[in-house]
């Protein structure tokens, strides 16, 4: 088990230290997550972050949730509860004015100074540390379930979601070559913003098989025409309503900064939904595996 983990670590590269923590957990070799005391009430949940959206419908406790922030758009439901603002940028009063019993967020929710306010009026928050990696999918899955007081619906996600994975970075180490993908989040003052190491934009590219063009850069940046072109993507990754507020993918393609790359001469830009690439949530197995077949035709389904 342990050579076989390696193997596939050895392809994967970034994403590597949390497939071979899903690996070697999927094994019994290492304990699950260690269990922490539930909150009193979670009878009134205001989330921040789509992906603590996601999961808390998905254990089955949607009913709880009186409000979300903007980026919670999935499931359907999601769309119809009351906003509290961006989860960077999120509004105090609104917030209290939901009388919620908690607020559960990822590490990326704000201002600190409306956390401190909410606190500060005897409303718990829980942040929970949002990593672009499987094992960092595992995590928020365990810790919500034991959260809401329902840890065998989150222990059973888990495993679903582990399941996924592991089939995944099978057919990953199967296949050949590691298309050059670079994933844009949207324009800035008119140019893209590309995807460097340790986002969760090269993290899907290389969890489906690809590699991120963009190796050796942090974070998101904005990309020069000669940056890109010596990126040589062979294919743009973007946010499907990134696409549209950019214009179509024709007014991507024809950018300065893409049209003389490989991806933007073979005309190969990629749309898939936003928090699907981006939540690293229970979705995010069947996500990367669309992306892969997409990369990997010839093997796919094999």
């Amino acid at each position: 088990m342990r050579r076989g983990a390696d193997r596939i670590l050895r392809v994967l590269g970034p994403v590597r230290t949390g497939l071979l923590a899903l690996a070697v957990l999927a094994a019994g070799a290492v304990p699950a997550t260690a269990q922490e005391p539930a909150v009193p009430d979670t009878s009134r949940i205001v989330a921040a972050g789509g992906v603590v959206t996601e999961i808390v419908y998905r254990l089955g406790a949607g009913d709880r949730l009186v409000a979300a922030d903007t980026t919670s758009t999935y499931p359907a439901e999601a769309d119809k509860l009351p906003k509290v603002g961006y989860m960077r940028a999120l509004s105090a009063e609104g917030i209290l004015s939901v009388r919620p019993t908690i607020v559960i967020g990822v590490s990326e929710m704000g201002p600190p100074a409306v956390i401190d306010q909410i606190r500060a009026a005897g409303i718990p928050v829980e942040i929970l540390a949002d990593e672009p990696t499987p094992l960092g999918i595992i995590d928020k899955v365990r810790r919500l379930g034991v959260l809401l007081g329902l840890e065998d619906k989150g222990e059973a996600l888990a495993r679903e979601i582990e399941a996924g994975l592991e089939d995944l970075a099978r057919d990953v180490a199967a296949s050949e070559g590691r298309p050059r993908g670079m994933f844009l989040i949207g324009l800035g003052n008119g140019g893209p913003i590309a995807a460097g190491d340790g986002t969760a934009g090269a993290a899907i590219i290389e969890l489906a098989g690809g590699r991120n063009a963009l190796e050796g850069i942090d974070g998101y940046k904005p990309i020069s025409v000669e940056a890109a072109i010596a990126a040589a993507p062979d294919f743009i990754l973007m946010m499907d309503g990134a696409v549209e507020r950019a214009g179509g993918a024709q007014a991507i393609l024809g950018l300065d900064q893409i049209r003389l790359t490989p991806a933007g001469q073979a005309g190969r830009l990629i749309a898939m939904d936003g928090l699907g690439l981006l939540g690293f949530g229970p979705r995010t197995p069947d996500i990367a595996r669309k992306l892969f077949e997409i990369l990997h035709p010839d093997t796919a389904g094999n």
